[in-house]
């Protein structure tokens, strides 16, 4: 009922009320008792599952992956964010703080998108397709992700590993596990003014975004590539068959 008052899925009563009767349906009919093993994609999305009394004993984490993109050449000549474009996100305080003297390319659409124009040193674009986004990445010196809310493991981080895209991000939810700061980026308190300013003037010197992006796409080689998620699911997958076999 709470998650129902709150309209906790994207803001919509309805939304909101189909999703709690499912899971009260489920609960009903033990469902969840009959699963063999969850994956959350972030030790952060664990533990919240743990707080709640669900699936003990039953979880692995098993993170997200991301298709490889062309590899960026160089430092980089903007900042990027890419996203959905509400509160939530945090893109409305960060375009309103932006220092001058850098470009910060905003791409995608939202509630927000209307009211993000005009501020200095930021270029709306809009939502990209794929061939654009392959074009913005291989320019971005840093990829800005600075949500003020939980994030489980947003997978535009690992598509900036890909193309070896450091990243500036809110120190919140899963993302410190994904972004290992000072090495494939920096992370800030969502609050901290000052630290995201002082993280922009760090990635903004050529040395730091070069280093930082080549230990982003090693990162990603190792952890966060197809190949890597494929390997990480089929061994769930053996887990799970074992522990079937058990019961």
């Amino acid at each position: 009922w709470r998650g129902v008052s709150l309209r906790t899925y994207r803001g919509s009563l309805a939304g909101s009320s189909v999703l709690a009767t499912s899971i009260t349906l489920h609960r009903y009919l033990r469902t969840f008792g009959m699963i063999d093993l969850v994956l959350p994609v972030s030790d952060f999305v664990r533990n919240k599952h743990l707080e709640a009394s669900l699936f003990q004993g039953r979880m692995v984490v098993k993170p997200n992956f991301a298709e490889g993109r062309t590899r960026r050449i160089g430092p980089g000549n903007h900042f990027l964010y890419a996203g959905y474009l509400e509160d939530s996100k945090g893109v409305g305080h960060l375009v309103r703080e932006w220092p001058g003297g850098v470009e910060l390319v905003v791409a995608g659409d939202g509630p927000q998108a209307g009211r993000l124009d005009g501020f200095d040193g930021v270029t709306l674009v809009g939502r990209q397709d794929q061939d654009d986004m392959e074009q913005l990445f291989k320019q971005t010196r840093a990829l800005m992700v600075p949500s003020r809310s939980y994030e489980s493991a947003p997978r535009v981080i690992l598509e900036a590993y890909s193309a070896g895209v450091p990243v500036i991000a809110s120190r919140i939810g899963g993302i410190p596990e994904l972004v290992i700061d000072g090495e494939t980026g920096l992370t800030v308190d969502p609050d901290d003014g000052p630290g995201w300013k002082a993280a922009i003037a760090r990635l903004s010197r050529d040395s730091e975004s070069l280093r930082m992006g080549a230990n982003a796409y090693e990162l990603w080689k190792e952890k966060y590539s197809p190949e890597a998620g494929l390997k990480n699911l089929e061994d769930c997958y053996r887990l799970a068959i074992e522990r079937r076999a058990a019961r």
